[in-house]
């Protein structure tokens, strides 16, 4: 998937108390069968501030899935034997500190009678 053009601004209006309210989130890997601007979209809408890279800003990595470690996990770990102390969450944790039931993929729901 491609990157979105533009980084959604943070909803200051959400809930404060939303483990990603006032983070620097940032997203690596795949999150099938979200866009990586859904992810984004809802990280902004929880609060939370969308970085493109690891920086030393960044609080929170969502790992989704790759067949390795990114790059930008390895800077995450690398940071973090800094002692910069980044979360790193897979998705499926992402989606449960935000409240969010994990959509199923096409896979899942193939030849069940699921609505759509």
């Amino acid at each position: 998937m491609s990157t979105p053009d533009v980084v959604p601004e943070p909803d200051l209006t959400a809930d404060a108390d939303s483990p990603v309210f006032g983070q620097n989130v940032t997203v690596t890997g795949d999150f099938d069968p979200y866009s990586k601007g859904e992810v984004w979209d809802m990280i902004a809408a929880a609060g939370g501030t969308v970085g493109k890279n690891v920086t030393k800003k960044t609080t929170v990595l969502v790992v989704g899935t790759w067949e390795s470690v990114t790059s930008k996990e390895k800077r995450a770990r690398e940071l973090n034997e800094k002692g910069q102390g980044i979360e790193i969450w897979s998705f499926d944790e992402f989606l449960d500190k935000i409240g969010r039931p994990r959509r199923p993929d096409f896979s899942e729901v193939r030849d069940t009678d699921a609505p759509f």
